[in-house]
């Protein structure tokens, strides 16, 4: 569900069942800016298809708030452009080179980089090891 703030800024609440943050976008004369990109390709989808009745046409740019999985591992299905700060930019680069699948996460998990809740979290929003 999309809740408005302003007419041109709009947003969707978390969902803590799946650590699904609040997304965002905010529409411009231009372009639409995305504000995170979402938990997964699923989540992105529902998002954008609910945003488009408010006016989103698809973003031109996608804002990064930080680097958690959760905000950022829909950034290839917005496939708009990203800002981002420096260091979240840095740490994106680090996770690229981390395994994601399930023995990945379990590693992860133990290594203390993501909590068991994340990881639980991860399996749920994606169940095929993409």
């Amino acid at each position: 569900m999309i809740h408005t703030l302003t007419d041109n800024i709009h947003y969707s609440l978390p969902a803590a069942e799946t650590d699904r943050p609040l997304l965002g976008f905010i529409t411009g004369s231009k372009a639409t800016l995305m504000v995170d990109s979402g938990t997964s390709p699923a989540h992105a989808r529902e998002f954008l298809s609910a945003a488009a009745p408010y006016g989103a046409t698809p973003p031109a740019y996608q804002f990064l708030t930080h680097w958690h999985w959760d905000h950022v591992f829909a950034i290839p299905t917005v496939g708009a452009e990203c800002i981002a700060h420096e260091l979240t930019a840095e740490k994106l680069a680090q996770m690229q080179n981390m395994a994601w699948d399930n023995a990945g996460l379990e590693a992860l998990v133990e290594s203390g980089f993501l909590p068991r809740f994340g990881a639980d979290c991860l399996k749920i929003e994606m169940p095929a090891e993409e």
